[in-house]
């Protein structure tokens, strides 16, 4: 099923009819990213949202621990 990304609008392949056959079926997501998902949007989004808000949650964390081990210094 053809389905449009409601942060970018690119449209984009989601098979929720058949959900172990999606390909976000074999995406392993941390919890705060799927948190984020379910609070921010009612609708899939694509592949490429994904990575880039997985790769936002990695760089805020890093920074998070950086600034703990610097508060702890």
């Amino acid at each position: 099923m053809e389905k449009v990304c409601p942060r970018c609008g690119s449209t984009f392949e989601c098979r929720e009819d058949d959900i172990q056959q999606c390909w976000c079926a074999r995406e392993r997501l941390p919890d705060a990213l799927c948190e984020t998902l379910r609070e921010n949007y009612e609708a899939c989004l694509c592949m490429s949202c994904i990575s880039e808000l997985q790769n936002d949650l990695r760089i805020n964390l890093n920074q998070t621990k950086k600034e703990i081990n610097h508060e702890e210094i």
